[in-house]
């Protein structure tokens, strides 16, 4: 005759445990590196195709519209938001900003220069 297993506590799920700042600026950067990869293959499809003929361009003339441009929009801030998680990540792995108010103020700081270098790259 078995015995019965001892009763083990278990973790706290997702739904239970609440994600700090940190780690969701962490996240989205990998996020936004893969969705850079992917709008780099896109990218380099169009070209191809661009290179191809003049009927390409009515593929990619969808661009211009409302969509293309929101598109864009969205991809110009993941570029940003990429770049400036990634520079904090630099700065975390060079020893800099372990100090307590420093990792928050520095996770927040990611939005907001990505926000600000979408807008200026968008307006330029």
């Amino acid at each position: 005759m078995s015995t019965p297993l001892p009763r083990r506590v278990l973790s706290p799920h997702l739904q239970v445990y609440r994600l700090p700042f940190n780690a969701w600026v962490s996240i989205l950067h990998r996020i936004t590196g893969v969705l850079w990869s992917v709008a780099l293959l896109a990218a380099t499809a169009l070209l191809w195709m661009l290179a191809g003929g003049a009927d390409a361009v009515k593929i990619v003339s969808w661009l211009a519209t409302a969509a293309g441009q929101a598109l864009l929009f969205v991809l110009v801030f993941a570029l940003m938001f990429h770049w400036a998680a990634g520079l904090r990540h630099l700065l975390l792995d060079l020893g800099w900003g372990f100090s307590a108010p420093w990792p928050t103020r520095s996770a927040w700081l990611v939005p907001v220069v990505a926000l600000a270098g979408t807008v200026l790259a968008w307006v330029l």
